[in-house]
């Protein structure tokens, strides 16, 4: 796949480039966690050292609130804390609504995550953007594949490869278009294969005219790198919202994460994705099921210490 560009942090010029209703409390990971709502504020840590987590150095994960008002599109950014850059994020749509989701996921910049949410209904809705952060590890670098065209009542699969040498530390996708029917349908990481890390990212347009799209994927070296999954694939009946689990390993911490569904029967979105507030820790993904039949999914995690 062409990459369109490689954005690396401020101070990396390591490996070249190759060819993600009520409001919801802040997160409180087990180390020093960071919630950002127009102000940043720190959140006591818990669990002992010796048994709590292992995280990479300057780990804090932070989020910001947002309302989203009836019919209308709404984005808006979670920001790293000064000297780190994000590694991961993701969106969650408070509330329960099949007709709210998420139009995009993805690394805005380097400091900061971005979320957009398509609210459909005739009510308003709030959501939280999270943004996983850290110091900069060697190797990094923000990567995005070209715009692509998404044709009306059809979908599109992207995939975004790390340059060699580096993992896929966190990714997503989003619309480029102002449209609420074009939204995340799947996002997750890959590898390795080939010896190279990616991430794949599925949307899906449900409305009468095409949107333009894109996937991104932050990239870069980190210790205990792993991938988590899902102890079993989840169900999410027709008409329901289905939530799906991907655990990391030990004393690991989630760096990004996802959902790749196994049965897409179409009306399948994505209402959200984000780092699990308790340990042990990982990734959570839900999704709306607008489809005709019953779907089946898995989460996914990236884990690091």
């Amino acid at each position: 796949m062409r990459i369109l560009s490689v954005r690396r942090g401020p101070d990396d010029s390591s490996h070249p480039g190759v060819a993600g209703g009520a409001r919801r409390g802040p997160l409180t990971l087990a180390v020093a966690a960071l919630v950002a709502t127009g102000a940043v504020q720190a959140a006591g840590a818990t669990g002992a050292a010796a048994a709590g987590p292992k995280v990479p150095p300057g780990y804090q994960v932070v989020s910001a609130s947002f309302s989203a008002p009836a019919a209308t599109q709404t984005s808006g950014p979670a920001t790293c804390p000064a000297g780190t850059v994000v590694l991961g994020g993701g969106v969650t749509v408070a509330g329960g609504a099949l007709t709210v989701a998420i139009g995009g996921s993805y690394p805005a910049t380097s400091t900061q995550w971005a979320g957009i949410v398509d609210n459909s209904s005739s009510g308003a809705a709030t959501f939280d953007v999270t943004a996983v952060c850290a110091d900069q590890p060697p190797g990094y670098g923000l990567v995005s594949t070209p715009a692509t065209l998404l044709r009306h009542h059809s979908n599109v699969k992207l995939e975004v490869t790390c340059p060699a040498g580096t993992e896929s530390l966190g990714g997503g996708g989003h619309s480029l278009t102002a449209s609420l029917s074009a939204n995340l349908s799947a996002t997750l990481p890959l590898g390795p294969v080939g010896g190279l890390y990616s991430w794949t990212t599925s949307l899906i347009n449900q409305g009468s005219t095409p949107a333009m799209v894109e996937a991104d994927v932050v990239c870069g070296q980190v210790s205990g790198y792993t991938l988590g999954v899902s102890r079993s694939e989840a169900a999410v009946n027709r008409g329901t919202q289905g939530t799906s689990v991907a655990p990391c390993p030990g004393r690991l911490v989630p760096l990004g994460g996802g959902v790749g569904v196994f049965k897409d029967v179409g009306g399948v979105d994505l209402a959200a994705t984000g780092p699990t507030s308790s340990f042990p820790h990982g990734w959570r993904a839900t999704l709306n099921n607008n489809g005709p039949t019953d779907a089946t999914f898995e989460a996914y995690a990236t884990c690091a210490n």
